[in-house]
């Protein structure tokens, strides 16, 4: 009896120390691999704040964006949230803030999502299982169409500030 439970406890902390040591590696290689994007959210972010057309809302969203770049906390608040919010978007429909309408804030959160992702892989994949799971009741509830329509309205966005990107770039 006393054998089984010290090999257990002996296993448990093999499991995990190994654990640990594969995670920090993969945090560290994520870390390696993100750091180009991270470097240009910090840029783009930077660019943006120095523009006059953003409004104080606007600005706020982008300095709170580029202060929490780093932080595994955002990752964890949206998991945690994500439910309440799926069931207001399957209750009352889908919806953008209104600052939101401009594809240069799609792109920077775009790249915060990324990085926040970079600092957090177990809640960012969480999270990305919640968003699945409610895509798919998207898909049930509203059909093909309706989701054809949101992730049109998205690659719309994405298209025009990528070609404007290939173009300056070409």
């Amino acid at each position: 009896m006393i054998q089984s439970w010290m090999m257990t406890i002996i296993f448990s902390t093999f499991i995990l120390v190994f654990y640990v040591g594969v995670y920090g590696f993969v945090l560290r290689r994520l870390a390696h691999e993100a750091q180009p994007i991270r470097l240009k959210l910090a840029e783009f972010g930077e660019v943006m704040l120095t523009q006059e057309t953003f409004n104080p809302v606007q600005r706020q969203y982008i300095t709170w964006c580029l202060d929490h770049a780093f932080s595994p906390w955002p990752m964890i608040v949206a998991t945690f949230f994500m439910p309440f919010l799926a069931i207001k978007l399957i209750v009352f429909g889908v919806g953008k803030p209104s600052f939101y309408d401009d594809s240069r804030l799609t792109r920077l959160t775009g790249l915060f999502l990324l990085s926040t992702f970079v600092a957090n892989p177990i809640f960012g994949l969480m999270y990305g299982l919640e968003l699945l799971v409610l895509g798919i009741i998207l898909l049930l509830r509203g059909g093909v169409p309706m989701v054809l329509r949101m992730a049109a309205s998205s690659v719309i966005v994405e298209s025009k500030s990528w070609s404007r990107t290939v173009r300056q770039h070409v």
